[in-house]
């Protein structure tokens, strides 16, 4: 299962356990309870503080990302008390600060690790997309060589609606989801801008020569889909379909293709 369907399939299971909270509050939600055998719920690790994504690792390893930016280990079954070192600092606050964590599709021979997290101040910040080599030692893991591939050009005075999901194509590119920053929506159907957007990015961070809006004057050439919210998952069926999940408004979440 590729790391983006993981991610759904948690958040799938998450749903199912609120929605039949609701189903069981008088006047709201369902008129009927879920079925119990529609998903089997089980608590695999405790003492988390805001986990936020999750990645595995050839060897069976689980890395789960923390909002304020501590990157953890899970090995069988047990959450190891030293958390992994080198990770970059991160801007926390509200919805800000480290996202996902995605393993190079080639990681068990290069070992590169990728990350995405909210980099700046209060006044000025913006999503990061870095990686690093992940070195075990018998002291812990850690990340070394760390590089910032690419900074969004999405700066914003808030802490809300980064994105910061993405995955790998079979290509060898990436898609990177970026959010429109709430106050900057206005901005998401802007090709000078990466608020509201999907970007396509090289493994190194650069924008594909076939991106769709190389051509056009004015338009950042990382943009590979525009008009978005604040996308929160995404994940590449086996057929190549890339689907994306997107917060709305007032019930307004979607699932696009």
């Amino acid at each position: 299962m590729r790391n983006g369907l993981a991610a759904l399939c948690a958040l799938a299971a998450s749903i199912a356990s609120a929605t039949q909270a609701w189903a069981d509050t008088p006047g709201f939600g369902r008129a009927e309870p879920i079925p119990s055998n529609v998903y089997t719920i089980e608590t695999l690790v405790e003492g988390l503080d805001v986990p936020w994504d999750i990645a595995w690792v050839p060897g069976g390893d689980m890395l789960v990302t923390e909002r304020d930016g501590t990157l953890r280990v899970v090995r069988e079954g047990q959450l190891l008390e030293t958390p992994v070192a080198g990770v970059p600092e991160v801007f926390s606050k509200s919805q800000a600060g480290l996202f996902e964590v995605v393993p190079h599709p080639d990681f068990a021979n290069n070992r590169w690790l990728y990350i995405t997290y909210a980099h700046g101040s209060d006044t000025q910040n913006t999503l990061r997309l870095a990686r690093a080599h992940y070195v075990e030692t018998p002291e812990g893991a850690k990340l070394e060589d760390l590089e910032v591939l690419f900074e969004a050009d999405a700066f914003r005075r808030t802490a809300q609606h980064y994105g910061g999901r993405f995955v790998f194509l079979d290509d060898g590119t990436l898609l990177l989801t970026s959010g429109d920053g709430y106050a900057y929506r206005h901005q998401a159907q802007r090709l000078d801008s990466h608020f509201g957007k999907i970007l396509r990015l090289t493994d190194t961070g650069e924008a594909p020569s076939d991106n769709p809006f190389t051509d056009r004057p004015g338009a950042l050439p990382e943009i590979w889909s525009y008009g978005h919210r604040n996308h929160q998952g995404i994940a590449l069926a086996a057929d190549g379909t890339v689907y994306a999940n997107e917060h709305g408004a007032r019930g307004g979440d979607e699932i696009n293709v």
